[in-house]
């Protein structure tokens, strides 16, 4: 009879050490923090002297600001904004910031904001936005963080400088950003979890599904041609198969439908925690067909009216979408690389993209003007990649990524091109 007592009692202590919280994963089996290298810079930072009367400082990119209230700093100091790698996710499109002075702690809180209208968070679920800063041992940390729709923002308030990442909660991701007829990739959901004892930053899991995730329901295509498919033992993950044949080139969206306990930590919610029972991810992949360009801008680029042709000793590429244009001349004549610069200077490029289409008029170019005195023309850094240039009637095929501005003086705008092209020769 004892030893009957004895399996019964063993058996109520190892239900409860495996049980689920209610609030996040599981309790038995705590998920392991990400633990990362520092990032490392990319491209040029933002720097700028604030002294007590306080003052705010952007980045290059613009995506991220700092806000300096009076009183923060004793004398003038130099604050930067230096855009670096993301180790947080390993994502290479949603970049992470090191704000200076580094380790530097402040009187009043710093308000940071950061942008999440960037293209490798427009499929995140905005909801589920926040921020993450990096201790001193790699570890990163969840913190409170304000949410903004309507300015497409979340906002911290601090008073210490680190490495700082805009973290989404769950997103839709492909394994592929672009596919053909007939390949197969995956989709998967993925996020990043706070554990509740210390509010560090650990990524999703198939074990967190009890306590974070519980149903994962309806997954399906809401646009454009494929074949969605069930992985054995994965129930975080669909296979999506590109259609037999593909004329031109299409954007594939996909849905799902989460319910759970999922929270973000905001000071403005009730109980501090911005809460979610239900979520729906969406997630998008680029189907290739024989001509297009593909990127990003103010919004998706995708569209499969491209026409590249020579002329007068220069090349000129076009892709037309529905509300705009993107223009690449390129002073030359073959396949090389082709810097931004003076356009009558051999071996230079200009780009060039345009919205012709209300809302948000625009047209943004590889040069501006300083005005000085004296006035200087400046030039992108971007390159335009020629990697194919053959005959007439041949393929043509490369890429472009740099800064364009709109504007000038005092009033540059600047947002990033990115743009992959294929086409057949006209001229």
């Amino acid at each position: 009879m004892k030893k009957y007592c004895l399996l019964w009692m063993l058996g109520i202590i190892t239900m409860y050490a495996c049980k689920k919280s209610s609030n996040g994963p599981e309790q038995g089996a705590k998920p392991e923090p990400v633990v990362s290298e520092k990032g490392t810079p990319r491209g040029a930072g933002a720097r700028k002297i604030i002294g007590p009367a306080g003052g705010a400082l952007t980045s290059v990119d613009g995506l991220v600001t700092i806000t300096v209230p009076a009183g923060t700093v004793a004398a003038n100091t130099e604050f930067g904004i230096q855009s670096i790698t993301n180790t947080l996710t390993g994502d290479s499109t949603v970049l992470n910031y090191r704000l200076t002075p580094e380790g530097s702690t402040f009187s009043k809180p710093v308000t940071v904001a950061f942008s999440y209208d960037q293209p490798g968070l427009w499929d995140a679920l905005a909801d589920g936005m926040m921020i993450g800063c990096q201790n001193p041992d790699g570890t990163w940390k969840a913190v409170s963080s304000v949410l903004d729709k309507q300015a497409k923002t979340v906002k911290v308030a601090t008073t210490h400088f680190s490495d700082w990442s805009i973290v989404s909660l769950l997103k839709l991701v492909p394994d592929k950003k672009e596919i053909v007829a007939m390949e197969e990739t995956r989709f998967k959901i993925e996020g990043m979890v706070p554990v509740e004892e210390d509010d560090l930053l650990a990524p999703l899991s198939n074990d967190d599904l009890e306590g974070w995730v519980q149903g994962i329901h309806n997954w399906k295509l809401i646009a454009g041609d494929g074949i969605l498919s069930d992985v054995t033992n994965e129930p975080l993950v669909k296979m999506f198969k590109a259609p037999d044949n593909v004329a031109m080139t299409q954007l594939a969206e996909l849905q799902v439908e989460l319910t759970g306990n999922m929270w973000v930590k905001d000071s403005t919610a009730p109980g501090g925690r911005r809460t979610m029972k239900q979520a729906i991810l969406l997630g998008s992949i680029t189907v290739l067909g024989g001509s297009y360009m593909t990127g990003s801008f103010a919004d998706d680029i995708s569209t499969d009216q491209v026409f590249a042709l020579y002329s007068a000793g220069k090349i000129y590429i076009t892709g037309h979408t529905a509300t705009g244009s993107v223009s690449l001349t390129l002073n030359g004549s073959g396949a090389k690389s082709y810097p931004c610069g003076d356009a009558n200077l051999p071996g230079t490029s200009l780009a060039i993209a345009v919205r012709d289409r209300e809302p948000g008029v625009y047209s943004y170019g590889s040069q501006y003007e300083e005005c000085g005195p004296p006035r200087v023309t400046r030039y992108s850094e971007g390159v335009v990649e020629l990697e194919k240039w053959g005959k007439v009637g041949e393929q043509v095929e490369g890429t472009f990524t740099g800064l364009l501005y709109s504007g000038s003086c005092d009033n540059i705008k600047k947002k990033q091109l990115t743009v992959k092209f294929r086409t057949i020769r006209g001229l």
